[in-house]
């Protein structure tokens, strides 16, 4: 008997994301419930400089220091329990992005049959100038 495969239940979601993820003013990823990401627009491509084919099925700590994934534990564990979560933090370590902030708001998926949630969306938006002195 031949081995079926199972279908990708996040493929169809990767699809119908990235026909309005491209026009909207914010960094849009999708993570699964591993915190490995399903799909970002450009502009998380960007920000995190790397091509989206390079970035699609890593886990978000090759993006995040460990210090940050610490930090940001519970709140990823609240969005994988079904709870949208917003945070601001300001980003550490020396990368290209060091000492900007970030507004992230991260949004569950709908609960598969068994009421587990497959992955979350995060929404970040840099906010860097609204934190500046004049």
């Amino acid at each position: 008997m031949p081995e079926t495969t199972q279908p990708d239940p996040l493929a169809s979601l990767r699809h119908a994301t990235a026909q309005w993820a491209e026009h909207v003013p914010l960094m849009v990823g999708c993570f699964d419930a591993q915190s490995c990401m399903v799909y970002c627009n450009t502009a998380y491509a960007n920000w995190l400089g790397a091509p989206q084919h390079e970035l699609i099925g890593q886990p978000l700590a090759r993006f995040v220091p460990e210090p940050t994934l610490q930090s940001i534990a519970p709140h990823l564990q609240a969005v994988l329990r079904g709870q949208v979560v917003q945070y601001e933090r300001q980003a550490d370590g020396q990368g290209r992005h060091a000492g900007h902030w970030v507004q992230v708001r991260l949004a569950p998926l709908p609960a598969d049959a068994q009421g587990r949630i497959p992955g979350y969306f995060c929404f970040m938006q840099d906010t860097t100038r609204l934190h500046a002195s004049d």
